[in-house]
């Protein structure tokens, strides 16, 4: 259950057992001053990938001053990525510790997070995973906005022997153009360094879209 234990701290947990195995979930949320928070959670969960895909669907929310979908565990914009770990049909126990600080001065707000991870396959499929983003957003007029991250992601799979270095750049232009409506212009770097050549890849995309809200 949660407790707030004063107007600047708030501590949730819970905890569960599955196939006669440990399930936990905790999170802190601490308010440094009026501008600025520092969130901390960690999990643990036996699951398979698509339940996994599920629940983390389940944290994302809209953040209605950038324009951006927010994952509510790190405060962090949502990448696209739904999960850190490979997609199969496998059960895997997945542990992951999440750090982010969030600040906000004037137009500007600033997001820094942290997360380290490991999925433990039963011998198959076992992966650690580190990753950090800073982010930025800025409210350019009541309609516009603009926003921004880079992000670094460190992927080790231990039955394939190899090591994915992955590094990301995004830089958007939201417009509203109504209460329900907004233009999106969009520019996504990412480059991957793998061990295995085969995995390597860079790739830049350009998005321009209207986003409808019902």
């Amino acid at each position: 259950g949660g407790r707030r234990i004063n107007t600047d701290l708030s501590l949730e947990a819970t905890y569960g057992r599955r196939d006669g195995d440990d399930n936990l979930d905790a999170s802190l949320s601490y308010r440094v001053g009026p501008k600025t928070t520092i969130n901390a959670s960690y999990s643990e969960a036996l699951e398979t990938s698509q339940e996994r895909a599920v629940s983390n669907l389940a944290q994302l929310s809209f953040d209605p001053d950038t324009g951006q979908l927010i994952d509510d565990r790190t405060g962090q914009p949502f990448t696209g990525d739904l999960d850190p770990f490979s997609f199969d049909d496998g059960t895997t126990r997945t542990r992951t510790l999440r750090l982010g600080a969030n600040h906000r001065s004037g137009r500007d707000v600033f997001n820094l997070s942290g997360s380290a991870g490991t999925s433990d396959g039963d011998g198959e499929d076992d992966e650690d995973f580190y990753e950090t983003t800073l982010s930025w957003s800025r409210r350019l007029s009541s309609e516009l906005s603009l926003n921004s991250s880079i992000g670094y992601e460190r992927n080790e799979f231990e039955d394939e022997d190899r090591t994915d270095d992955t590094y990301s750049f995004d830089l958007g232009l939201n417009y509203q153009l109504s209460s329900d409506v907004r233009a999106v212009l969009r520019y996504d770097f990412e480059l991957q360094d793998s061990t295995d050549n085969d995995e390597s890849y860079y790739e830049n995309a350009v998005t321009i879209g209207v986003n409808i809200s019902f």
